[in-house]
């Protein structure tokens, strides 16, 4: 019964040791989250796009096309943002939500 206790006790002394917690355990679990919705989101909604593309013109070539062009167009404002923000504007890093923001909202822009 005491083994118990003092294992227990040992136990405790290190929990903190064990346990992540704090901002940077936070900001952790938010990229983790961030980089597995940014994956889903790009990869469903390029497929929808594609699937529309291909029922309005019929062709293989053109919505393949199309589709690069928007995936070329999206790195490329992300990483002229990073830049812009990191060198010009002084900030580390941009919120981890911007890629999905950007992604969402850069299709609606070329659309219109």
């Amino acid at each position: 019964m005491w083994n118990t206790i003092i294992w227990v006790l040992s136990f405790l002394d290190d929990l903190p040791s064990r346990v992540a917690s704090g901002i940077t355990a936070k900001i952790v679990d938010e990229q983790d989250v961030n980089n597995g919705d940014i994956i889903k989101i790009v990869l469903l909604e390029t497929d929808l796009i594609l699937a529309l593309l291909l029922a309005l013109t019929k062709y293989i070539e053109m919505p393949i096309y199309i589709m690069a062009t928007i995936l070329l167009s999206f790195v490329s404002a992300l990483g002229l943002g990073v830049f812009l923000v990191d060198e010009l504007l002084g900030f580390e890093s941009i919120s981890p939500r911007v890629p999905i923001y950007l992604f969402i909202h850069f299709p609606c822009s070329i659309g219109d």
